[in-house]
């Protein structure tokens, strides 16, 4: 997501959509000046502020990264829950603010539906299913799966769920890679 406010471009935000207690989430944030958008500055001001299930908001401390252009941190999540960070930025004369979501969930189930082989040729597409859930059997919608194939050497390939927990793609090993995965 983007927020462009006039003279700022402010983009970032949470590494995911959808956490279960006890991962670390990484929160970046970078800000240009929208006159020169693919650069990224360091403001005069900056706060960021996290509320849980629009309770009052706690300041959350994020550091400028100069080498990365961006605002950084890595907080780990103990409580289940809705989560917004506010983001304030100042450049000289100009405000801009920016919002971003997660929710962290008790516990994931994750079903991996793979129906077919588990031998695969050279080029072969790779077909990859399942569902991810909370504890009550709720589906999560935006978590990044990461699916690993393991055999001689290891590929990982990333997904996204869907509004109702589902993930489904292929995946394709590189040329010259086959086997049992």
């Amino acid at each position: 997501t983007i927020n462009i406010t006039p003279g700022l471009v402010i983009t970032g935000g949470a590494d995911s959509e959808s956490y279960c207690v006890g991962d670390t989430a990484e929160i970046t944030v970078s800000v240009a000046l929208s006159s020169a958008s693919y650069l990224p500055i360091a403001a005069d001001s900056f706060t960021a502020a996290i509320s849980k299930n629009n309770s009052e908001a706690i300041p959350l401390e994020m550091i400028y990264d100069s080498s990365k252009g961006v605002y950084a941190v890595k907080t780990k999540l103990l409580e289940t829950g809705s989560y917004t960070i506010k983001f304030t930025v100042v450049k000289g004369e100009i405000t801009g603010t920016y919002e971003s979501s997660f929710s962290v969930s008790d516990d994931f189930g994750v079903t991996l539906n793979n129906e077919d082989s588990l031998s695969y040729k050279v080029g072969q597409k790779i077909p990859v299913s399942g569902t991810v859930r909370t504890s009550d059997g709720e589906g999560c919608e935006g978590v990044t799966v990461t699916v690993t194939a393991v055999g001689s050497d290891t590929f990982s390939f990333t997904t996204v769920t869907d509004a109702d927990g589902n993930f489904n793609t292929e995946i394709q090993l590189p040329d010259g890679v086959g086997g049992s995965f």
